[in-house]
């Protein structure tokens, strides 16, 4: 057989609509099959299993290969071929670390990560960067564990992960708990709750989650316990349907309990906490095979009255927009429609647009964290050409305090795909992330063959 091979990137990004830049951002974790409807937060988004057929791994960059304008046709066609056998395909993985210096401004590149894998999970705690799971280049689980010390200025391994698979996270002072998800796109939901001790380089066996918690979580911590409100279970033929879940989890007893359900199911949502409340921003309430009209009221549970209201749900954002708390509250922001930003006030139960930078934001693709209570986005792809992608780098900072928009800085212009995850740790943020390469090679019968 004759086969043509071709090297193609992995990540293609939206294009603007109605004039406005339609922005998605990445988010580390995966855990189960997953199709983008509209309203949904990107946390919701972020359920992707980080496999396809032939071994490619891609991670989050699914989300944006598949059906979104502004992709190479081409692409699409070979990356469809996988499924049928008509392309086979191999990955290659670079991994890459980079240091921004809040008092500086200036980006510096560091020692890379030293396990290569695609879709996993950049923490910090005890004070140290995490690389955890993912998956290789043969898309197999990855149970290094890689930990940076800035101090030191050094990865040293740690602890490796024995149970391995997409999972969602939360952290609990230094520790940092995995839990969820799936080993697979066909495979049973985990119940497994694996939590990391960074400090002590230590793994230890949590309490199993709920049977019933279904499959897309939203989880938040507040007061040192781990909270989930709301889930979806995703049926056969794409039917998705959202659940009316309500347990905390604690680790002084290591048990799951339950507290008051909602006041109505809720899927695709987003859970942030601030002002000693958790707020349970968009999502939809109905099962629906398509897209389901987004809900009008945001849910907010009082953990210490263990009491359920409602608030005024936050505007109209279209897709992969983030959903976050900041030291004036919690904030929507991105998606395809303006404002670049809306903060809640919880005073008047309002939403309230922030000041649109000077700068308007490019359309494209950006990575987000937050850090000492203001936002930080990152600049991922921002540049389309015929048939790759290219980043500015730049370095975007929401001030709460002063609902400012202001560019930090920039790294250095890069056309490669990269998935970057980010962590503040003291005056410095770390993003950890890899550029991935993917060798597409087109099947055809020849001399009588298959």
């Amino acid at each position: 057989m004759n086969m043509q091979a071709s090297r193609r990137r992995a990540a293609c990004l939206c294009q603007p609509t109605a004039g406005r830049a339609a922005h998605a951002r990445f988010v580390d974790r995966a855990a189960i099959p997953y199709t983008p409807r509209r309203g949904d937060s990107v946390k919701a988004a972020s359920r992707v299993v980080a496999g396809l057929a032939g071994g490619v791994s891609l991670g989050l960059a699914a989300i944006l290969v598949l059906g979104l304008p502004g992709c190479d046709p081409a692409l699409l066609s070979s990356v469809a071929g996988l499924a049928d056998g008509s392309v086979k395909g191999s990955v290659e993985f670079e991994m890459h670390l980079e240091r921004f210096d809040t008092r500086t401004g200036q980006f510096e590149v560091l020692a890379p990560p030293p396990t290569k894998r695609n879709g996993f999970t950049v923490e910090t705690a005890a004070g140290k960067v995490l690389v955890v799971g993912g998956l290789n280049q043969d898309g197999n689980y990855v149970a290094n564990v890689d930990v940076y010390d800035p101090a030191a200025r050094a990865w040293k391994a740690g602890a490796p992960w024995t149970r391995a698979h997409t999972a969602y996270t939360a952290k609990l002072g230094d520790t940092v708990c995995y839990f969820g998800g799936a080993a697979g796109r066909d495979a049973h939901l985990s119940r497994d709750m694996d939590c990391y001790d960074a400090a002590a380089d230590r793994w230890t066996a949590r309490a199993a989650l709920p049977e019933d918690v279904g499959g897309g979580l939203y989880p938040a911590v507040h007061e040192g316990k781990i909270y989930l409100l709301g889930s979806t279970r995703f049926d056969s033929k794409d039917l998705v349907t959202p659940l009316a879940i309500a347990y905390v989890y604690d680790p002084s007893t290591d048990t799951w309990g339950k507290v008051p359900q909602p006041p109505s199911a809720r899927g695709g949502a987003a859970v942030v906490g601030s002002g000693g409340k958790l707020y349970v921003v968009a999502g939809f309430s109905k099962a629906s095979d398509k897209n389901a009209p987004p809900e009008r009221e945001m849910l907010i549970f009082d953990p210490k009255a263990a009491t359920w209201s409602t608030g005024k749900q936050m505007p109209a954002r279209g897709i992969f927009f983030g959903v976050d708390a900041l030291s004036s509250g919690p904030v929507a922001y991105f998606g395809a429609m303006p404002p670049a930003l809306h903060r809640y006030d919880a005073t008047r139960d309002e939403w309230i647009a922030g000041k649109e930078p000077a700068r308007p934001f490019d359309a494209g693709v950006y990575t987000s964290l937050v850090h000492q209570g203001n936002l930080y986005v990152l600049v991922l792809v921002d540049k389309l050409k015929s048939r790759s992608t290219e980043s500015s780098g730049k370095l975007w900072r929401y001030d709460a305090a002063k609902d400012e928009w202001a560019i930090l800085g920039a790294r250095s212009p890069d056309d490669r795909d990269a998935l970057f995850g980010g962590v503040g740790v003291g005056d410095s943020i770390y993003f950890a992330g890899v550029f991935s390469f993917i060798q597409l090679t087109k099947v055809t019968p020849a001399d009588g063959g298959t």
